[in-house]
């Protein structure tokens, strides 16, 4: 729940970005503000969990690259987590494509 602005962003849209968002946060029954923030944030989130930095001494580094250049080990949990269907794969129910208007 947002009690109130805690810092105040201003943004400088052009009428179809504002008009399309405005539509979109209607349609999710939030105010422009709240569907703007919510998503920025889940966007920043995303893009900083995507960076992938490794800081280590050289010789822990000569140990992680060896790790990685030696043979995979598949145990049974591995060999169970790889044959299984991924979310793409899943047949689970298509949600039905019908949209009112």
């Amino acid at each position: 729940m947002v009690v109130g602005p805690i810092e105040p962003l201003i943004l400088e849209l052009t009428e179809e970005q504002a008009s399309l968002i405005r539509r979109a946060a209607e349609a999710c029954g939030a105010s422009m503000d709240e569907y703007i923030a919510r998503h920025a944030f889940e966007a920043a989130r995303d893009d900083l969990s995507d960076l992938r930095i490794f800081i280590a001494r050289d010789d822990a580094w000569d140990d992680i690259h060896a790790m990685l250049d030696s043979p995979t080990v598949f145990t049974p949990v591995m060999q169970e987590l790889l044959s299984s269907p991924t979310v793409l794969e899943d047949e689970a129910p298509v949600a039905s494509k019908e949209r009112a208007f």
